[in-house]
């Protein structure tokens, strides 16, 4: 019994004993996983704190407000395994935040790099809403993320010929579109393609960078 109200309150699989733990048995893969989401949400919030008063703590309007971890099915937007460079605390609200929008992993762009081919320059940095690459990539990364900002946003990339490609990112998803108007490399600009997959999450895929 204690263990499954850990389950049911975690909104977590049941791997016990499972071969090939923790993918054995995994929930997106479970047939009406979408409906049942649905309704555990209900049980959360309609009305708020009969299922669990924590959600209700962390998400209300009337206490945190906090778009954070409460429940399982909020570990995407509380866990986003993203590398950082420090902490702020900010007291009193957003005032002092580098950037005060909260997240919404519904505006999350995934830029997807075009394989480099052998022998040919690979990709080194990248600059999310910048003029310059200030995040590098290590060998062989070729996906980085867009989150919550401002747009209209710049994007330049750098491969290892110091060659810049960049392009303007107009708006937030849904249904991001590009500039290419002034683009330092107006062919591969162009060749961007944006797309949304079966799960509503938005991709820009570009080409490999030239010889």
């Amino acid at each position: 019994e204690k263990l499954l109200i850990q389950h049911v309150y975690g909104w977590v699989p049941f791997n016990e004993n499972c071969v090939n733990a923790p993918s054995a048995n995994a929930l997106a893969d479970t047939p009406g996983y979408k409906t049942t989401i649905n309704t555990y949400i209900d049980l959360q919030y309609k009305p708020p704190g009969v299922f669990n008063p924590y959600v209700e703590l962390i998400h209300s309007e009337n206490y945190l407000g906090m778009n954070a971890y409460a429940f399982s099915i909020d570990d995407a937007v509380g866990n986003m395994n993203e590398v950082g460079d420090g902490l702020i605390i900010a007291v009193g609200g957003v005032k002092g935040l580098a950037n005060g929008k909260p997240f919404d992993k519904s505006k999350v762009i995934h830029v997807n790099l075009g394989a480099p081919q052998p022998g040919r320059p690979t990709w080194t940095a990248y600059g999310i809403c910048s003029n310059k690459p200030d995040q590098n990539l290590n060998p062989g990364q070729l996906t980085f993320n867009i989150y919550t900002v401002d747009y209209p946003c710049r994007m330049v990339i750098v491969d290892s010929k110091q060659r810049e490609y960049t392009f303007w990112i107009k708006n937030a998803p849904p249904d991001p579109k590009i500039n290419c108007t002034s683009s330092s490399r107006l062919d591969w600009c162009n060749a961007l393609h944006v797309k949304k997959d079966e799960h509503d999450a938005w991709y820009i895929e570009t080409q490999d960078p030239p010889k």
